[in-house]
């Protein structure tokens, strides 16, 4: 053995003599890659698949029926995003669309009506009697408001010193925009004014999982007006940090 050799043994030596005295613990790094799956199908087979989606044993092969679904277009993928993070540190996902929409406007001036007016409910006599004293002034918006629609994932993760468990905790957030709601008031030339109807599910949970298992998330009703549920799965997989 070379004298080199024999001193670099010897400095590997007390460097883990050195640590192990202080308490301390040669534990490898850990990133962490975790995928979302969000995908809406019709209640019947939601209902059906929710027991095997919620089965360790049988999850895989439910995933996997899933995508098969999403390519023959019985299941509509609402969301898809991969993210890295640090095993302890916080990660954000969006995938959103900005909903800019008018809240507030300069009327027109009818005659016999000064200020703003008040609302009013619809009738032949109100519609006959805007029709006569209705002027050529349009409606000027004069503020707005903007909301966003879409899917926000905000995790934190931390690895076991194995890195085969990981303990999280996930919010999600799905902000889906149904369309607009017209609201029959005085204010306007035509009577009416439309305000944006939102759907919100908010979830907030901590789990442990295995590396590389998927797990389900959230089940959640897609819209009162639509039979259909929607499923949010992860996986997560561990990876070793450094070169």
């Amino acid at each position: 053995m070379t004298t080199s050799l024999r001193h670099l043994l010897v400095w590997i030596g007390a460097m883990l003599l050195a640590m192990e005295s202080n308490g301390a613990e040669v534990v490898p790094g850990w990133n962490i890659h975790s995928e979302f799956l969000r995908v809406q199908v019709p209640q019947s087979i939601g209902l059906r698949m929710r027991s095997r989606l919620s089965n360790d044993d049988t999850i895989d092969r439910a995933v996997s029926e899933l995508h098969k679904m999403i390519a023959g277009g019985t299941a509509t993928l609402i969301g898809f995003t991969t993210v890295w993070s640090v095993s302890g540190e916080q990660a954000v996902s969006e995938t959103i669309e900005e909903i800019r929409y008018q809240t507030e406007w300069d009327p027109p001036i009818s005659a016999g009506v000064f200020g703003n007016a008040t609302a009013r409910e619809p009738s032949i006599e109100f519609a006959v009697e805007e029709a006569i004293n209705r002027t050529a002034n349009i409606d000027v918006a004069t503020s707005f408001e903007t909301r966003n629609a879409g899917l926000t994932v905000a995790l934190e993760g931390v690895a076991s010193s194995d890195g085969r468990t990981i303990d999280f905790s996930v919010t999600l957030r799905r902000v889906h925009y149904l369309g607009m709601r017209n609201m029959f008031v005085l204010d306007k030339t035509d009577g009416r004014f439309a305000q944006p109807i939102f759907l919100a599910n908010t979830n907030t949970t901590q789990f442990t999982v295995g590396s590389g298992a998927w797990k389900l998330l959230a089940v959640n009703v897609a819209s009162r007006d639509m039979p259909a549920m929607e499923f949010t799965l992860m996986r997560a997989t561990t990876k070793p940090a450094g070169p």
